[in-house]
């Protein structure tokens, strides 16, 4: 073989290992209406986490109220559910969505306080003379999205939304008009032939131009330019939408619930141009709902979004439960990845709560690929899968070879700082929000989750990033050191006269060089090989400083760049009392614990300087050796 051949072979095997992984974060969702009380919200939260659940798309607007606070509309709960909903889902590492139901504002007359001022807001039949939805013999009453009216209340709807801390994303549903309740009378598209419309259009095509006699029906003169109309007016509904999230929050996602159909020439009556919508930047995902009765239908809805959704992301809509039959999740879920998709809606929650479903969405999980960043395979990005990247690359670069393959995240052949990058987005983007940046929000929803040191409450919350139980300053500390740009210095640990593993907590502070003043500081584990990685500016000259348990502070001053560093740092011995000197008070630590071990009487930790759990006459060498020494 030549050597060529050699490595066009090598790079196939490089490229089928690399098709395994994927760089975007798994979405395994459903849809919930929320139940009466939080503690329920938490009983059908505990269940989702049997079937893997990430995310859940909590209905938040729905027959024009809200189930966030009285504001924008008018509550739909004596309390802000959905400010409490958050944090609750985030205890199980759920991300929470607010589903949105843009356009149906009124059932029955809930809701009809929203048209009571502008009774023009709501949507007109031109074959039945009457307002509506999609079932008018329940009282749905749909608001008419183009009318700028509307679409700024759902632009400043959503800016309210955005401020919630921890708010993962703001899903659009019902983003359309109407479905044509009558087909027979040759109105395909029967919806928006109000006043407004009526105005807004001749102002564009002339006062001859009447919707009602020349745009109603196919073989009219202007009914192209109506429907495009009125296309282009839901599709501006979005974008306001949009706009009201990102001029509060560059954290939340927008998605919309659209129909497959409609980007083709079918469902003309919703007039939802969802292709334009992805094409224009208005939303960042787009969830097709394949509710079809047969796999094939399923496949093809798929499909269809996938050819029109562009750069934009496609979760694959799927129903469990409903008015007509579906094929079971695990058939649902095995199609959808025919077609080249592995993230899912299903609606709804309830429907998936048997064994059989969880088992089915589980058994087809383990399949389906994994996060290239999640590298011991937990579903999630952790702290774990940071030690694991750091003890790969500790500041220079790496070459790949079969066993470190899956650390090159960029696939360049070198494991180095931009695939370092690379790892702290992905954990960013797994765990605080799908842009991958850290802002005062997350930092807030973070608190929200806070519990202090050793509570074991949320072994699950999206915040327990180092995994062991509790969301503490550790935790708070790793969000800040993965949250931070610039360059990484690779400290090297070592501890004076320890036998402990190199793996240890250390408290590190950041400094500019010769100053008192700490400009940050992180509580941060090593890794097996006793090395930290610390964020640097990339401009600058800093003292980095380390301290741990009796040992004395030891600091380093390094100049800031863009490339990443390594030091050395050795940590002398004998601060019993931690006040970073070994002096007569640490003397007498030692002398109080002499000859005590774990569990007896006097015994102290601090005064066992080289942890092998006695005080005796080694403890008092090492005081010695070192008596009169001060830290940094």
């Amino acid at each position: 073989m030549s050597k060529t051949t050699t490595c066009l072979c090598t790079l196939a095997i490089c490229v089928s290992a690399q098709a395994q992984y994927r760089l975007t974060r798994p979405v395994r969702g459903v849809w919930l209406r929320p139940p009466t009380t939080i503690s329920e919200l938490n009983s059908v939260l505990q269940n989702l986490t049997g079937a893997g659940i990430t995310d859940l798309y909590l209905e938040t607007f729905y027959w024009g109220i809200s189930t966030g606070r009285q504001g924008v509309f008018n509550a739909r709960f004596s309390f802000d559910y959905l400010a409490q909903a958050i944090p609750a889902a985030a205890k199980y590492g759920i991300r929470l969505h607010a589903w949105v139901e843009s356009g149906y504002w009124q059932y029955g007359t809930t809701g009809g306080y929203n048209f009571t001022a502008n009774p023009e807001w709501r949507v007109f039949n031109v074959s039945t003379t009457a307002i509506g939805g999609d079932n008018t013999g329940i009282g749905q009453v749909f608001a008419n999205l183009t009318i700028p009216g509307v679409q700024q209340k759902l632009r400043n709807y959503t800016a309210e939304l955005a401020t919630y801390p921890g708010l993962w994303g703001i899903q659009t549903d019902y983003h359309r008009m109407p479905v044509d309740n009558t087909t027979s009378d040759n109105y395909p598209a029967p919806w928006s032939y109000d006043t407004y419309s009526q105005t807004a259009f001749k102002a564009i095509y002339g006062q001859s131009a009447d919707i009602l006699t020349k745009a109603a029906r196919t073989s009219h003169q202007y009914w192209n330019q109506f429907l495009t109309y009125r296309r282009n007016g839901v599709s501006e509904a979005a974008n306001q939408m949009r706009l009201g999230i990102t001029g509060v929050s560059s954290d939340v996602v927008f998605s919309g619930a659209v129909f497959a159909n409609a980007a083709s020439g079918g469902e003309i009556s919703k007039c939802q141009d969802w292709p334009t919508w992805c094409a224009n930047g208005y939303v960042d995902q787009v969830v097709p709902m394949a509710y079809g009765s047969t796999t094939t239908s399923i496949t093809s809805d798929v499909t269809t979004a996938l050819s029109f959704a562009g750069s934009k992301r496609v979760l694959a809509g799927l129903a469990t439960t409903g008015s007509s039959s579906h094929p079971l999740v695990g058939d649902q879920l095995a199609a959808i990845t025919s077609a080249g998709v592995e993230d899912f809606v299903i609606f709804d929650a309830p429907s998936i709560s048997d064994s059989i479903s969880q088992t089915s969405i589980n058994n087809w999980r383990g399949a389906a690929k994994k996060h290239k960043v999640d590298f011991n395979n937990n579903s999630r990005i952790d702290w774990e899968d940071w030690q694991s990247f750091t003890t790969i690359y500790g500041g220079s670069p790496v070459a790949v070879n079969g066993s470190n393959a899956r650390f090159d995240i960029n696939s360049n052949g070198t494991i180095d700082s931009t695939d370092l990058a690379l790892v702290k987005e992905a954990f960013r983007k797994d765990r605080i929000g799908e842009n991958g940046i850290l802002s005062d929000s997350d930092r807030a929803a973070f608190n929200t989750a806070f519990t202090g040191p050793g509570l074991n409450l949320v072994s699950k919350s999206l915040y327990d990033f180092d995994l062991d139980g509790d969301v503490d300053e550790i935790d708070r500390s790793i969000l800040e050191m993965l949250g931070a740009g610039g360059s990484t210095v690779f400290l090297q640990v070592s501890l004076q006269d320890s036998s402990l593993p190199a793996s240890q907590n250390y408290t590190i502070e950041v400094r500019n060089a010769g100053q008192s003043t700490v400009l940050t500081s992180w509580n941060l584990t090593a890794s097996s090989a006793g090395v930290v990685a610390v964020p640097l500016p990339s401009s600058g000259t800093y003292d980095v400083s380390v301290k741990f348990s009796h040992w004395l502070r030891k600091k380093v001053t390094l100049a800031g760049s863009g490339s990443d560093q390594t030091a050395s740092l050795n940590l002398t011995n004998g601060d019993c009392n931690n006040d970073n000197v070994v002096d007569l008070s640490d003397y007498t630590v030692v002398v109080i614990a002499f000859n005590t071990a774990p569990a007896q009487p006097g015994w102290n930790i601090n005064a066992d300087l080289n942890s092998d759990s006695i005080v005796d006459l080694t403890d008092y060498t090492v005081l010695v050796s070192n008596f009169n020494a001060s830290g940094d």
